[in-house]
């Protein structure tokens, strides 16, 4: 399927908030503390695993301009293969 699942992880918070997207791939009701250390794991097509992380976030900061914003993120040559892949990847951050 050509799905993504975000995790927003919060390390100061210890949480992790998963996000769908609608059907043009955008993320609706999507919000960070910004100072806090964030990270945004995308799970994509063909099990890959894409990041965003605390730099990104703070750059996105910087070009905030009303209530749509694109992000650019970098996938990394892990692949998922379980649930547990998932989780190490999230332990990571």
């Amino acid at each position: 399927s050509n799905t993504v699942t975000y995790f927003l992880v919060n390390n100061r918070r210890k949480a992790v908030v998963r996000y769908g997207t609608d059907n043009k791939g955008i993320i609706s009701n999507f919000a960070f503390p910004s100072s806090d250390k964030n990270t945004l794991i995308a799970i994509l097509p063909g099990n890959k695993v894409a990041v965003f992380e605390k730099k990104d976030f703070d750059q996105l900061l910087d070009k905030k301009n009303g209530n749509l914003v694109t992000i650019k993120m970098k996938t990394e040559k892990k692949e998922i293969t379980s649930v547990d892949d998932i989780s190490k990847i999230i332990a990571m951050y």
